[in-house]
């Protein structure tokens, strides 16, 4: 036995391409608004950590350049720079020199 085709008519057709273009419209809307939300996020997070890192990054840096500053113009007695010195100026920066600084007045050099 042959089945016939079912011919669907012309206006259902319309209505169900309608309401899947209508419902792929609202997901893409929907993916839109996530991924700018995720975005701000990323942001916000990204500017938090720079901001706070840069401040750390100016700060070893200082650190180091008052290390050579004292021991090119030989303002304490600190000897020669090592690497322990330095690696002491980059970790603590400003605070780090000045203990440095106040350890050679005392005979303790690293």
């Amino acid at each position: 036995m042959i089945e016939k085709p079912v011919i669907r008519q012309p206006e259902l057709i319309h209505r169900n391409i309608l309401s899947l273009s209508f419902s792929n419209h609202i997901a893409s809307m929907i993916e839109t608004i996530l991924m700018i939300i995720v975005a701000i996020a990323i942001a916000a997070i990204l500017f938090f950590f720079l901001r706070n890192g840069l401040k750390l990054l100016i700060n070893a840096v200082c650190g180091v350049v008052i290390l050579f500053i004292v021991s090119y113009f030989n303002l304490a007695p600190i000897g020669d720079l090592s690497v322990a010195q330095v690696i002491v100026c980059a970790v603590g920066g400003i605070l780090g020199a000045a203990l440095l600084i106040i350890l050679s007045f005392f005979g303790i050099v690293i």
